[in-house]
Order: C-alpha cells, then sequence, then structure tokens
C-alpha cells in the first residue's frame, strides 16, 4: 500500500512539474507500463517482464538517463541534426539494446535518424522487437560487439536480463551463441 501510495504522489508531482517531459502512468513491474510524453500530448506503452524491465524503463523515460541536453556540444549536435539532407542520415548504434526502451527513446528525439539495435540475448531481443515495432528507422539484431569476429555466449544467464556478460567462443555451436563482429 505505502509503494502505491509513494507512486501517486510522485505521479501528481511529475504532472504538475513543468521540467519533467515523461510521466509513468501504471505502478506495475510486468506487462504494459503506460508513460505519457507531456510534449507531444501522448501516451505509449512499454512491454515488461519484470522489475528489472520496469528499472530500465524508469531509468530511459522517469529519470531522463539518456537525455543528452546536458553536455555542452548539445546545441551543435542538434545543429548538424537538422542540417541533414535528405541523402543523409544521422546513425546510432545501440549496443546491449536490452527490451528496446533507449532505441525506441533515441528514435523519438531523432526521428530522422537510422538507428540499429544489438542485443545478444533472443529473450531481450524479442521484447525490443516488441517495444519498437512501430518504428520505421529501427532495426534490432540478435547479435553481439566484439573486437574481432566470431560466436558469442552470455555467460551469466542467470542474471538480469539488463545484466548479461558475453564472451567470445571460438566457434560456432549452441543455439544460445550469437553471432559477434567488430
Amino acid at each position: 500500500m505505502k509503494r502505491l501510495i509513494r507512486f501517486y504522489v510522485r505521479l501528481l508531482r511529475r504532472l504538475i512539474n513543468a521540467r519533467f517531459k515523461y510521466v509513468r502512468l501504471t505502478p506495475s513491474y510486468a506487462g504494459k507500463i503506460r508513460f505519457l510524453d507531456k510534449e507531444k500530448k501522448k501516451i505509449f506503452s512499454i512491454l515488461s517482464r519484470c522489475k528489472s524491465d520496469s528499472i530500465t524503463a524508469d531509468q530511459i523515460y522517469t529519470d531522463c538517463d539518456y537525455d543528452i541536453r546536458f553536455l555542452e556540444r548539445y546545441k551543435e549536435i542538434i545543429l548538424r541534426y537538422k542540417k541533414l539532407s535528405d541523402r543523409e542520415k544521422c546513425l546510432i548504434i545501440d549496443c546491449g539494446a536490452n527490451i528496446g526502451v533507449s532505441t525506441r527513446y533515441f528514435s523519438e528525439e531523432f526521428p530522422e535518424a537510422y538507428i540499429f539495435a544489438v542485443e545478444p540475448d533472443k529473450d531481450n531481443c524479442k521484447i525490443a522487437k516488441l517495444n519498437t515495432r512501430n518504428k520505421k528507422n529501427i532495426v534490432i539484431e540478435n547479435a553481439a560487439i566484439g573486437a574481432s569476429n566470431g560466436f558469442a555466449d552470455i555467460e551469466n544467464r542467470t542474471a538480469n536480463p539488463n545484466a548479461f556478460r558475453v564472451s567470445r567462443k571460438s566457434e560456432e555451436g549452441l543455439s544460445t551463441r550469437t553471432s559477434m563482429s567488430s
């Protein structure tokens, strides 16, 4: 009960406070987590399987951890982005896309960008594709990034889905292995 009361107090504060662009509307950890984009005046949802997925969604939308406006070069980045012609495309690479929340966020912040997301875990990759399914500028690959070509295994499968560690393997093998490119 205390958790729900804290959630609704936080919700009201964020609705009132103009500095918050996004407001989480649902308290549940799993299922559809709904957010309000106050600038665009629209509600959207993120699919979440567990508490760690929910925390990831909060880091990106509620806590604004991926907002780059604090960077000294932010104005320069935006000016360059806006000057791109139809022939040019901004490229954003999301390495370790998890459930696609950061990928979706960058797609909304930079709708003209081409976003390539890489996620080594097949289950995370499936959820990421669902969370970004309406975004035409996103490609998600079930793969890993490394210093050399080869194959990789997720070493710690029992960890939270946002904390997997990947190691290089010398040959292709089990279905849990993922291709790795440099």
